[in-house]
């Protein structure tokens, strides 16, 4: 059998990196080698995150504006107007600045635009509504370094403004009272890799630090949600930011996530960890703003009573049942959509009336998984259309976007997550060109999915204290995924077909003298029973679903052997 996937298996670390990292097990230094770690100090501060771990927030750009600011509303008890965005890292976000203004005392004014009416980032009306209410100050979180014509518009009405955005600004920057965004050349903070939660954050560090305030450390359980729903890498301050917002969850989690977590499949007592925030808690709180009122989702994380989170944590949890419904049907008309394409598209475009704004990221996300290209996804209302994109390594969104720029309404986003507003008259332009530039782009290099292995090993070199050397890795996810490593000639004592629809394995291994029991989800219809020998890729976990601990391999792909 010959495996779908490119197995990509990482170089072995150079004779200096294994000498520095010698008090580790040689498995240990070469993922942590993989991770850009190849030092001891910079090891002792990988297995060991603390509050060291934060960076001094007045090294991002305008910090210390954006502060003096703010305290200045604060003495002359200025409404603050904070305007956030529909997906979770923008509510976290969102949520994080209000209750971190409201403990000193500033009056706010929290706005989260309607994904559908209004769209992603400042509009002219909602500045108007603000103004309206009084608000003299507005602080953006996850939106607003693109706003240009927005803020001008603002400041015509007396409002200043403070941006705090990760997103890729252009080359024209409002004029603005701060722009806090580690995209912006010219400062020295020395992490880029902040979300718009985790800019939120910085924020009210530098603020209450500056006033000689604690501020309140529950706060990192929802930057814990926004950095991980988001996709930021799980390095540097991140790593410290997730580690001490889940363990603060799991310990005593604000009252909105403790209705929320009581909706998943997260019991009592069961480790939180990224993988359970990305499928469980995340769509929870991203749901109400994909069906247009992300203001559920903020109050919910906002809320201060047990009683009025669980009424709230029962209406988002009919949303999401929703949403998911609503997905599942999009999906349905892709497929017809897709039927008869050419397979050999550089990048895969669909569009639909039947689409909403709030699922077309869902929808291009896994075309992405399916394809393993760049896909866009677009919700068609009348006259107006609204995509969302996704990507892979090998093509960048954002300059690829930058050249249909003159098609826009309005874009922006990620190298790897975009998003824009747009004619409907002018979709088949827009294909055109980006089927020519995704094509010039890619035409070299191999459309396939890759597994990025970290290390050709035994399996009996991943027991014992490496393997809680490699637990103690946690969190996992972006930039810090779980160790996967590849064993060849490995034999196959006996496999066993499970599941509803007999779409997974359970199988014996046999390797180095010792048998290993391994699991491959949803890979059966690849297997035939007469493989005897096989090369596998696969992670390391313990399996306590019997009642007793035991170690087991989790296999992700395979081949037959050669040997």
């Amino acid at each position: 059998m010959v495996s779908n996937k490119n197995w990509n298996i990482a170089k072995r670390l150079p004779s200096e990196t294994l000498d520095e990292l010698k008090h580790f097990p040689p498995v240990i230094a070469q993922l942590l080698h993989n991770r850009g770690i190849n030092t001891l100090p910079e090891a002792n501060a990988f297995f060991h995150p603390s509050s060291h771990s934060l960076h001094n927030p007045l090294n991002l750009p305008d910090m210390h504006s954006a502060i003096t600011r703010i305290e200045a509303a604060l003495e002359a008890n200025e409404l603050v107007g904070i305007f956030g965005d529909f997906d979770a890292d923008g509510v976290t976000a969102t949520s994080v600045l209000a209750l971190g203004l409201m403990d000193l005392g500033i009056r706010i004014f929290p706005y989260i635009p309607n994904r559908t009416d209004e769209g992603h980032g400042l509009n002219l009306e909602a500045i108007g509504y603000l103004s309206n209410q009084g608000v003299s100050l507005i602080i953006t979180v996850d939106c607003g370094i693109t706003s240009v014509a927005e803020i001008s518009y603002a400041k015509t009405m007396d409002i200043d403004t403070i941006v705090t955005d990760h997103h890729q600004p252009l080359d024209e920057l409002p004029i603005s009272m701060a722009n806090i965004n580690p995209q912006i050349g010219g400062h020295s903070y020395p992490f880029n890799g902040l979300t718009g939660v985790g800019l939120a954050f910085k924020l009210i560090q530098g603020l209450y630090e500056n006033l000689g305030l604690n501020w309140n450390t529950q706060l990192l359980q929802l930057v814990a949600i926004g950095t991980i729903t988001d996709v930021g890498p799980l390095l540097d301050e991140n790593r410290y930011i997730v580690t001490a917002g889940l363990d603060s969850m799991y310990r005593d989690p604000l009252p909105g996530l403790k209705a929320l977590l009581s909706l998943s499949r997260i019991k009592d007592g069961d480790k939180l960890d990224a993988h359970a925030i990305s499928f469980s808690i995340g769509p929870l709180v991203n749901a109400p703003g994909r069906l247009g009122d992300a203001m559920k989702s903020y109050n919910i994380l906002t809320s201060k009573t047990k009683d009025q989170a669980y009424i709230l944590a029962q209406e988002i949890d009919q949303i999401n049942k929703k949403r998911r419904d609503m997905t599942q049907k999009a999906m349905e008309i892709v497929k017809t959509n897709l039927d008869g394409r050419d397979e050999n598209e550089a990048i895969t475009l669909v569009w639909d009336e039947q689409f909403t704004p709030g699922i077309v990221g869902l929808i291009a996300s896994r075309l992405v998984d399916q394809y393993a290209k760049p896909a866009i996804a677009i919700a068609i209302d009348g006259d107006w259309a609204r995509g969302s994109a996704r990507s892979i390594r090998q093509f960048n969104l954002v300059a690829a976007l930058s050249q249909c720029e003159d098609l826009f309404i309005r874009f922006g986003g990620h190298p790897m997550a975009a998003g824009f507003t747009i004619k409907t008259i002018h979709l088949p332009i827009l294909k055109e060109r980006l089927s020519n530039i995704a094509l010039e782009s890619l035409k070299e290099k191999e459309l396939i999915p890759t597994l990025n292995i970290d290390a050709n090993v035994r399996v009996s070199s991943l027991t014992g204290e490496t393997f809680k050397i490699i637990q103690s890795m946690e969190p996992f996810g972006e930039a810090n995924t779980q160790p996967l490593f590849i064993t060849t000639g490995v034999e196959v004592k006996s496999f066993q077909y499970i599941g509803k629809k007999k779409q997974h394995l359970r199988m014996r291994l046999y390797h180095n003298g010792s048998i290993w029991d391994a699991v491959a989800f949803n890979q059966a219809i690849s297997w035939d029973g007469s493989y005897k020998t096989v090369d596998i890729v696969y992670t390391v976990d313990i399996d306590n679903w019997s009642g007793k601990d035991v170690f087991k391999l989790y296999i992700k792909d395979f081949r037959v052997s050669n040997n």
